[in-house]
């Protein structure tokens, strides 16, 4: 029961590169996803947006990767830090040229990209390399549980 990708992709949510930090967030917020592929004017993948990238967007560099630091920030430090991201271009924080899977590609080719990549989103590109469908690791667990004949609710 091997599957296509473009048998189990979800719908792809996309911004274009001239967009802000606070059009993707609004985005991802009114439609109800936790990443947006950035797309051309034709529509070609040119970048990724998760919610990763946005966290790590209103956290100073420098706090990243100090907890003890982090322990001693507050709240108004991370109001500022979150309004001064406001008007960064997605372009400073997007995923740039992330690895994409066509539509006919195979659930197996899927998952293998995604682990040696390390993504766990993968945007779908038909033919003419146009964004057309979002594979994550959802869709991949989802098929996993139909072929050991676990029901979804």
């Amino acid at each position: 029961m091997p599957k296509k990708i473009k048998e189990i992709m979800r719908e792809v949510k996309t911004i274009t590169a001239d967009k802000t930090f606070f059009d993707a967030l609004e985005k991802m917020i009114k439609e109800k996803t936790n990443s947006l592929v950035v797309v051309d004017d034709n529509q070609k993948v040119v970048g990724l947006i998760n919610t990763g990238e946005l966290i790590r967007e209103v956290v100073p560099d420098y706090l990243e990767d100090d907890a003890i630091a982090a322990h001693f920030a507050n709240d108004e430090i991370f109001i500022e830090d979150v309004k001064r991201a406001k008007e960064a271009p997605v372009t400073k924080f997007m995923i740039k040229d992330p690895v994409v899977i066509d539509y006919d590609d195979t659930l197996m080719q899927s998952a293998v990209l995604a682990l040696s990549n390390r993504q766990m989103r993968l945007p779908v590109v038909d033919k003419e390399g146009r964004a057309v469908g979002l594979i994550t690791r959802t869709e991949i667990k989802q098929v996993v549980g139909e072929i050991l004949g676990i029901q979804s609710f």
